[in-house]
């Protein structure tokens, strides 16, 4: 080898610089060998290996044979035969040498192939193969369990199997691909046959013939992950994607952005399931299963909103589950879409992690197939927005309460919202286990009152809002007679103008008797209801339970006249009133009364009444009770003011009965909220059944510290200032808003500013752009005010804000507040207390951090760059670069803040142009008794000399790090020379300092010249050679190769990245405190052909610290050499 370097030549590689690993020609002698599989030694059974040019061919006698590979690879342009006595032979392939197994060529066989390798295995891209079944692992089996047809796998590889080829297994065979890491972004096809990718530690394989009965997990592993991004076909068979045993609460993901296709075929089912024991399933792409099941399943299943899935049924089975419209576990609009073609069954499970395996449906629902929906749950079922489903044969069922037996079992499905179906029998529930299903029949406006006088013994549901015109138009269903012994359910709908007039006739009501009934979620609205005995909106007697109802209008009679019941229950068989309330005018002689006439047996909880009550003999507000079996249940002596015989025991005002209700789960009180919502503020309990007094504010959440109300658009922050109850609550901006976003107000006056705020604001790093105010006030801001508040991780950008006193960007007033990671920019115009971010800012030593301002300040007293008047508060770590100008006989006017009164001011500066009357200052203008340390002004860019406090530098000086000396700093060589800014302003940066400062430009160091003897140099590049092409792993380092006695790590001095799909990327060495996965050059080759390149050139980019120098043209690796990589998450950056 006569090729010698000539470092005089040698050029630096800088960020964004690119290094090819090609063969060039000082390697050129370098022998190479195929990549064919080699050292092959059979261990059990009876195979003959043959080569020949680039053609193996294994020939197997034996049913089974096991071979011991020193590698086993195939090249792109080679071919591996295995022969084989028939299909259900199998030939066990295991990689004793330490590379992993990279197949690119044509693997063909007649039986059954298992590769063994726990280096990992990747099928390229150029991968062909063709068997009667595929096992593909980086687990283990002993030769002798392999020939007792024990075939469970064990190991403790980390390695993953991958699939960028294509994989077609014939014969009804299967497809196994075992790993703790397994993806598959190519092809793989099994018609009639099963394919498994798995990812588990130890799992267990029954065979029949080349078939595959089943495959078990019995180990599982952490962080388990199972992909597909490709395709993967199985029509009239089976495919799994699962992690973990089905017991094991290990944390593991299961993805499908692909396809998957099990079609049912000749009579065969198809069968598709993706399951994330104690992980999470992400769902997207489509799942093709015509004719067939499908089931997505884990702890957490994410169905993303683009999913497409075809089946005749589609089971969905997390823990708990939640649809949403956003940060749920799927959208409605996504299920919708998927009734139109499949029933879908959600099904819970109690997690042992705490969840309770109830299902919330907070987003509607809406299909006009002949599908059905199944909510199939553990625990409850919350039905919190519409469910509508306009076909005759659309149906609903509700399963809850299934972790128990019925007896004993509490879960209930809670109607906040109404069901939608059409008449017949569409309606199914069931609770408890091993309870019996009811099949309710669902009536409409058409035929309620006759269907359910026909037969007073069945389950009814309404299934739409009914309304009547004219009077007398109902009869009671229920006589002394024909009791109404069934069950009805209103579902979350009304019925309007109910009108019975019959003076001479008793039982009078919706319902005029009942017996052993159930009555539940129904509202009557307006009704007009005279009778003479027994007469109450709801149910003139009533046997039985009644529960989520209300009543609206006027009721009259003689005797037992109530606004809900007129009596309810009897020695021998009692009546119970449960979350309901009556709204109406009562009127009769005797045991009258608001709720109800007479409930001596029967019992009330939380109820009220509230309405006036006339009578003449025991006239009650609530009811006539004098076995004090009610609870929690008062009337409202505001509404009915006169002297009631209860009004001592149940009398009370609206803000007492508003109280006693507070937080129960069935009602709605003043200031309650409900996901996304808060309510107008009521002056009685409403209930969540009917919840039309709730107004959407916000896109969801609950307001709380854990669950905040999300904000999406100008109108949901807006509604901040809705009331004031919510002015105290937790918000998070989702997503950037503009000029373009709903809701903006660009013109006349513009944005109303919210206050006093006293609640959490939390931009999530989101911007909100354009924010527009011209109003003649003061407080103009986003937020007017706040008060004992926190507002952070948001960025005003392109302000443009005028008022009178107390002007900022972000917060007029601020008081007792927290302000953090934060900037403005823009215009902001006031006259006194004015700055580019906060206007006024006092008592709020909690301060103003990590923020900063590029606005222009105009104003007149007490103007500032980041906060006009600072008093009894703090700046930390805050800059401002936005110009500062005070008008006519302006005062206190700073670059940073106008004013400073008794506060404090740390490690911050300011550099805009400042100019104004009197106390003009560079850094601030007006200062009494305030601490100001290690902060400072340009006083060339701001024209000012001077400033209250501070000190002054030059703009050299402020783009020096040693300037800053004593502040949480760092320097990034890639950044353009200038003064420092905020770590946090940089997006996905891997910056460890609070500051980061540019230097780029800067001279750089002159490196000690090396002058390699050429001798020396020689022997260096003859012993890096030597040392690739006899190592799996080594790193090549050029300079000072004459000291070496090895390949220097470049590690310590050097770091190589290549970008490979989504935030991932190779880098040279591991990075502390992230997982990492080793990768190899041939690898890092595949990916760049899967990605449409040759795979001759691997490009990889330096980082921005690289030392590294490329001799005459670059490092040369020759094909076949392997230089590892580790895979990480392409935001993490080295070398800073």
């Amino acid at each position: 080898m006569n090729f010698i370097p000539s470092y005089k030549n040698s050029f630096r590689i800088l960020k964004g610089g690119k290094i090819s690993l090609v063969v060039s020609s000082f390697l050129a002698s370098t022998t190479l060998t195929f990549a064919a599989p080699s050292g092959g030694t059979v261990t059990s059974g009876s195979a003959n290996i043959s080569q020949n040019g680039k053609v193996t061919d294994i020939t197997q006698s034996t049913q089974k044979a096991s071979i011991n590979w020193n590698k086993f690879n195939i090249a792109s342009d080679e071919t591996v035969n295995f022969k084989q006595p028939n299909s259900s032979s199998i030939t066990l392939n295991r990689v004793v040498g330490n590379e992993k197994s990279i197949i690119n060529g044509a693997l063909n066989a007649n039986g059954q192939v298992w590769i063994i390798n726990s280096n990992g295995v990747l099928f390229g891209k150029g991968a062909s193969i063709n068997t009667s079944g595929l096992l593909a692992t980086t687990k283990d089996i002993s030769d002798a369990d392999f020939q007792a047809g024990n075939y469970k796998f064990t190991g403790n590889s980390k390695e993953s199997v991958i699939n960028l080829g294509t994989i077609d297994v014939v014969n009804g065979g299967s497809v196994i691909l075992a790993a703790n890491e397994v993806r598959n972004e190519g092809t793989i096809k099994a018609i009639k046959g099963k394919i498994h990718l798995v990812g588990a530690n130890e799992y267990s394989v029954n065979l029949n013939g080349n078939s595959l009965v089943n495959l078990t997990v019995n180990k599982g592993v952490l962080d388990a992950l199972v992909q597909n991004s490709g395709t993967i076909i199985a029509n009239g068979g089976e495919i799994y994607l699962t992690t973990n045993a089905v017991n094991e609460l290990l944390k593991g993901v299961v993805n499908n952005t692909g396809v998957i296709e099990a079609n049912s075929l000749a009579g065969i089912t198809g069968h598709v399931e993706l399951f994330a024991h104690g992980g999470t399933a992400n769902v997207a792409g489509t799942i093709n299963a015509t004719d067939g099941f499908v089931e997505t399943s884990g702890d957490k299943v994410k169905i993303d909103d683009s999913f497409k899935v075809k089946a005749d049924k589609w089971l969905i089975d997390p823990t708990d589950f939640t649809i949403a419209a956003s940060g749920g576990d799927i959208s409605g609009a996504t299920l919708s879409n998927t009734l139109a073609g499949a029933n879908v069954e959600i099904q819970s499970v109690s997690g042992a992690k705490g969840t309770k395996g109830d299902i919330n449906v907070n987003d509607t629902i809406t299909w006009s197939s002949d599908k059905k929906l199944t909510l199939n749950a553990q625990n409850d079922i919350f039905i919190n927005k519409e469910i509508t489903s306009s076909h005759a044969n659309g149906k609903l069922e509700l399963l809850y309460g299934q972790k128990a037996v019925a007896a004993g079992n509490t879960s209930d499905y809670h109607v906040n919202a109404k069901v939608n179906l059409k008449a017949g029998q569409n309606f199914i529930t069931k609770k408890g286990s091993d309870g019996t299903a009811t099949d309710w029949i669902v009536v409409n406006a058409s035929n309620m009152n006759s269907a359910m006088n026909t037969d007073k013994t069945k389950s009814y549901v309404l299934g739409e809002d009914i309304t009547l015109s004219g009077t007398n138009n109902w009869t009671s269903i229920g006589t002394l007679s024909a009791k109404f012994k069934g069950k009805f359910d209103g579902l979350g709908h009304t019925i309007s103008n109910l009108s019975i007039i019959d003076n001479s006739s008793d039982y009078i009501g919706l319902f005029g008797h009942t017996e052993y009934a159930t009555i539940q979620n129904i509202g009557l609205v307006n009704v007009d209801i005279k009778g003479k005995d027994y007469v109450g909106g709801l149910a003139g007697k009533h046997l039985g339970i009644i529960r989520n109802s209300y009543i609206t209008g006027s009721i009259e009679g003689t005797q037992y006249v109530g606004g809900l019941v007129g009596l309810n229950g009897t020695i021998s068989v009692p009546g119970y009133i449960k979350n309901s309330y009556a709204n109406a005018t009562v009127k009769g002689t005797k045991f009258v009364g608001g709720l109800a006439g007479n409930a001596n047996e029967g019992g009330i909880d939380y109820s009220y009444a509230s309405g006036s009550v006339t009578g003449t003999e025991e006239v009650y507000g609530l009811s006539r009770n004098i076995q004090n079996n009610i609870t929690k249940s008062f009337y409202d002596k505001e509404a009915n003011t006169a002297i009631m015989s209860d009004s001592a025991t149940y009398g009370r005002t609206k803000a007492e009965i508003l109280d006693a209700f507070s937080g129960k789960e069935a009602w709605l009180v003043g200031g309650a909220r409900d996901e996304g919502y808060t309510l107008i503020e009521l002056t009685l309990p409403a209930l969540k059944t009917f919840n039309t007094s709730v107004t959407t504010l916000f896109a969801g959440g609950f307001g709380t510290v854990n669950d905040a109300y999300t904000i999406t658009n100008w109108n949901q922050l807006q509604n901040i200032n809705y009331a004031w109850f919510t002015k105290n609550k937790n918000y998070k901006l989702l997503n950037n808003i503009s000029s373009t976003t709903a809701g903006y107000m660009g013109t006349g006056e513009g944005w109303n500013p919210i206050g006093t705020f006293s609640g959490n604001f939390d931009g999530l790093g989101h911007s909100i752009s354009d924010l527009y105010i011209n109003r003649p006030f003061n407080r103009q801001s986003l937020f007017g005010q706040t008060e004992d508040a926190s507002i952070v991780n948001v960025n005003l950008i392109n302000v443009n804000i005028t008022g009178n006193n107390e002007v900022g960007a972000l917060v007029g007033s601020a008081i007792e507040t927290h302000i953090e990671n934060v900037s403005s920019s823009g215009k902001v115009v006031g006259e006194e207390e004015v700055g580019g971010l906060v206007g006024y800012m006092t008592d709020s030593a909690i301060t103003v951090l990590k923020s900063h301002s590029s606005a222009e300040v105009t104003g007149i007293e007490n103007v500032g760059g980041l906060v006009g008047q600072l008093d009894n508060s703090a700046i930390r770590e805050s800059y401002s670069t936005g110009k500062v100008t005070g008008i006519g006989t302006s005062k206190n006017i700073g670059g940073l803040v106008g004013m400073s009164l008794y506060s404090t001011i740390e490690n911050s500066y300011a550099t805009g142009e400042v100019s104004g009357a009197t106390n003009v200052g560079g850094l601030v203008g007006r200062n009494t008794s305030s601490s100001v340390t290690k902060s400072f002004w340009d006083t060339q860019t701001s024209g000012q000399a001077t400033s209250a406090v501070g000190v002054g530098k030059t703009t050299a000086q402020m783009q020096d790090k040693s300037t800053f000396d004593g502040w949480d700093i760092q320097e990034d060589s890639t950044i353009a020379k200038g003064t420092p800014f905020l770590a946090w302003q940089t997006a996905g940066n891997s910056y460890t300092k609070t500051w980061v400062i540019g230097t780029k430009g800067a001279t750089p160091p002159t490196p000690n010249p090396v002058d390699p003897k050429p001798q020396d140099t020689n022997k260096g590049v003859e012993r890096i050679v030597r040392s690739i092409a006899n190592q799996t792993a080594t790193t090549v380092n050029l300079p000072n190769m004459e000291t070496s006695t090895t390949p220097n790590n470049s590690g310590r001095n050097t770091n190589i990245s290549f970008s490979q799909g989504e935030n991932q990327m190779l880098v040279s060495r591991p990075i502390e405190g992230q997982a990492t996965k080793r990768v190899s050059l041939s690898e890092a080759r595949q990916m760049q052909i899967q990605n449409g390149g040759s795979g001759e050139e691997v490009i990889v980019p330096l980082s921005n610290s690289s030392i590294i120098q490329l001799v005459d043209g670059g490092v040369n690796l020759p094909s076949g050499v392997e230089q590892e990589f580790y895979l990480a998450n392409a935001n993490t950056q080295e070398g800073k």
